[in-house]
């Protein structure tokens, strides 16, 4: 008796390297006789787009960026592929209140109290490993009142009482804070 077996394999590396979510890898194995079958053998989901992160501020500066109270930082992230679907998913969210020096896995809101400008900085990281690049919120608190300073022309006399015009050069300043809204100097004339 005679058995005629034969053996043959092939293979074929498929680089796959495409955006997207559940992509099927499908592969097609025919014989030298033209018996063939294609196969969906596994599903890949590539990602290649940074997370985004969204940066809310309570109660909001407005538009100057000023407020005069403490406030809270909230940060959210979400991961997209470059056409909109769900990508790997958001594995952290970093933010630094002191340019870069310290980094902190963010967990929930934090407050910011400090006078004077606060920069926040932060980003994301999404499961592929794609890093958001650094973005930067400022925030500024002025919980200091102005100061007003006078000079009176000519000075004040003695005996606290003046008869006729006086001067009163006025100055507003704001040293460190949010900035004075208006002029900075005015002029009165008080007469008797």
């Amino acid at each position: 008796s005679y058995d005629m077996l034969t053996s043959e394999q092939s293979s074929r590396q498929v680089i796959v390297n495409t955006e997207g979510y559940h992509q099927p890898v499908n592969g097609t194995a025919i014989d030298a006789l033209g018996n063939s079958i294609t196969q969906t053998l596994g599903y890949v989901n590539i990602d290649k787009t940074a997370p985004i992160t969204r940066c809310k501020i309570n109660p909001d500066p407005g538009t100057n960026g000023w407020t005069n109270v403490p406030v809270t930082v909230t940060l959210s992230a979400d991961d997209y592929l470059g056409t909109g679907i769900g990508g790997s998913g958001v594995k952290l969210i970093s933010y630094s209140n002191d340019s870069g020096a310290t980094w902190i896995t963010y967990d929930k809101p934090f407050p910011v109290s400090k006078e004077g400008v606060t920069s926040v900085w932060y980003h994301a990281v999404d499961n592929a490993g794609n890093v958001e690049k650094i973005a930067v919120q400022r925030i500024g608190i002025d919980t200091t009142m102005p100061v007003i300073t006078y000079k009176l022309t000519p000075s004040q006399p003695s005996g606290d009482s003046y008869y006729g015009t006086v001067r009163v050069d006025f100055t507003a300043t704001d040293t460190g804070g949010s900035g004075i809204n208006g002029p900075t100097t005015w002029t009165d004339y008080l007469t008797s």
